[in-house]
């Protein structure tokens, strides 16, 4: 049974980075490492993570020196392992006890997946008090469909629910760095866009923690939402001639702009002249000239006030 790195980037987890390492620890199936890469914690994180690994060869912990992001840490991990399969991990979310035995047994003889997708389980403070489950079948195997869902936001999976074959992920070159929100969505479509091959293991075996929507979230979304269509939109639309894919796609990116133009009216006052002049752009490549100055008119009439 091969063993699967698990990667977990932190940033001032003090709170919970104890559980979450608990987790990896108390798993069935010894076939696993960890890499723990924390980007320059201010609070007790790195104390906390050294004492729940003391004597534990199989962690390996990296402390940057600056901040620089989850990807960045992300994409550390990714050139420390040494496995052929991998799987990330927040400092705040938690692994059945079984994941790892599960997913290789998934895995077993499967040579040729570059993904294994599984199915989250959504909490609140504790997991015990379950949200809901973040649910996944073979008949969502369809890349365009897949493609539309993560444009729309609508997560079919989460960060920890995938194995990734080490090769795929290196090959579309891990995680991007530009990107301080919806850093997952970015790679996931990246990756579809690939036509990787894709299992399902029908069942949850990870928590994903529901953190506070803050108004500095909401800021970062917009940038990651306006970088979606920056990224994405012209080299979706130029990858197909089907119409009805087409149609799901310029659907998809109109639905992207509704939530961009959203969240600039409820904290336009945070956005510099270099966001604003970003999105205006952004945008501009999608709508025609009448909806686009309408959008203008609105956002120059808001900026007056």
């Amino acid at each position: 049974m091969k063993p699967i790195s698990i990667i977990i980037p932190t940033h001032n987890n003090e709170n919970t980075i104890v559980d979450t390492i608990a987790s990896v620890q108390k798993q069935t199936s010894r076939s696993w490492n960890c890499i723990l890469v924390d980007d320059h914690s201010s609070d007790r994180t790195i104390a906390n993570i050294k004492s729940r690994i003391v004597n534990d060869e199989r962690f390996q912990l990296v402390e940057n020196s600056v901040n620089r992001g989850a990807n960045f840490c992300r994409n550390i991990g990714l050139k420390l392992c040494k496995d052929d399969l991998l799987l990330f991990l927040d400092g705040d979310d938690i692994l059945y006890p079984d994941c790892i035995e599960t997913r290789s047994s998934f895995l077993k003889g499967r040579t040729d997946l570059d993904m294994l997708v599984s199915q989250t389980t959504y909490f609140k403070h504790d997991i015990n008090n379950v949200i809901e489950v973040f649910r996944n079948s073979e008949s969502d195997n369809n890349k365009e469909k897949l493609i539309v869902s993560f444009l729309k936001h609508q997560i079919i999976w989460t960060t920890t629910a995938v194995t990734w074959n080490k090769n795929f992920l290196v090959r579309i070159q891990g995680w991007n760095e530009d990107y301080p929100r919806l850093q997952d969505v970015e790679l996931n479509i990246r990756a579809l866009m690939e036509s990787p091959v894709i299992a399902f293991t029908g069942r949850a075996d990870s928590y994903l923690r529901k953190s506070e929507f803050t108004q500095a979230k909401r800021v970062a979304a917009f940038w990651g939402f306006t970088n979606l269509i920056s990224s994405f939109y012209g080299k979706l639309m130029a990858s197909t001639d089907d119409e009805k894919t087409l149609n799901d796609y310029g659907e998809a990116f109109q639905h992207l702009i509704q939530t961009i133009v959203k969240y600039y009216f409820l904290d336009e006052n945070n956005y510099n002249e270099e966001m604003k002049a970003y999105f205006l752009n952004t945008v501009h490549m999608i709508l025609d000239e009448s909806s686009y100055e309408q959008i203008f008119e609105a956002l120059s009439l808001l900026s007056a006030d």
